[in-house]
């Protein structure tokens, strides 16, 4: 298997039939937004710094795949506000691009595209700030804020809390697979209020029950422009390691080409 696992992984929820968009949609259930999560969230972002809507970063480094044994590869992020990203790694057989810019998102392996299904990037979360964890799904209006308690995460204790958007009621009586689609989990470290661990579902492209966690392990925080980022993220799928990146750079910059979230 030559493909990366972020790109592999990525090809969520193809095939599957969703409910057309169109029409009045109200939710199916009221909101929860736990208070004690929303003051642990304001205290993370207090923690790791304020980042701005326009905000740009662009973070290089090296990355091993499990399914690359001939690296470690260059890789490099760049990252614009909260709707736009692009992250390419060289691999050995060619280059691999995954562009999301406003809920959109493009993949390629060299010349070839990469189908990813077109609500892949719904709730899109940028993976390589993790301070954004704590306050980009408190401004989506319609999210469910819950505060699952204090748990063992390595040595250390952390706060659990987690995120997902309610069904959504169409005419004709179906509802939408917002909940599933939507679902985040964020753990704070119980000293510092970091972002220690994510947590959403990777879906294969056969059918939404068949999905397995894709966890995210932030470490070696260093402040950048006043903002904390990780120097080092890990992703497991099903609590196996996929990719461990150590990012040697990590700035601020001042914008992108308009043509980096395009194809």
């Amino acid at each position: 298997m030559n493909s990366s696992p972020f790109i592999v992984f990525m090809v969520m929820l193809s095939g599957i039939a969703f409910p057309a968009n169109s029409g009045a949609q109200t939710p199916s259930q009221p909101l929860t937004r736990d208070s004690q999560a929303l003051t642990l969230l304001a205290q993370c972002s207090q923690s790791m710094g304020l980042v701005g809507p326009d905000a740009a970063f662009e973070a290089t480094g090296q990355i091993t795949s499990l399914l690359h044994t001939d690296g470690p590869f260059q890789i490099t992020v760049e990252l614009e506000g909260q709707t736009e990203m692009r992250r390419s790694v060289s691999f050995s057989e060619g280059q691999q691009i995954y562009i999301v810019n406003n809920g959109s998102v493009h993949a390629t392996s060299g010349s070839a595209n990469i189908p990813i299904a077109p609500w892949q990037e719904n709730y899109f979360r940028p993976d390589y700030i993790p301070a954004l964890a704590c306050s980009i799904d408190i401004a989506r209006p319609q999210m469910n804020v819950i505060y699952h308690g204090i748990e063992t995460l390595g040595s250390s204790q952390a706060y659990h809390i987690e995120f997902f958007a309610p069904a959504q009621s169409l005419p004709g009586g179906s509802v939408t697979l917002d909940p599933i689609i939507s679902e985040f989990h964020v753990w704070l470290d119980s000293q510092s209020l970091t972002v220690v661990r994510t947590k959403r579902f990777m879906f294969s492209p056969d059918a939404i029950e068949n999905h397995s966690d894709w966890d995210t392990y932030y470490t070696d925080y260093h402040p950048v422009a006043g903002v904390l980022m990780p120097f080092r993220v890990q992703h497991f799928l099903a609590g196996k390691l996929l990719e461990d990146i150590t990012f040697a750079n990590f700035q601020m910059t001042s914008g992108f080409a308009t043509q980096d979230f395009q194809w």
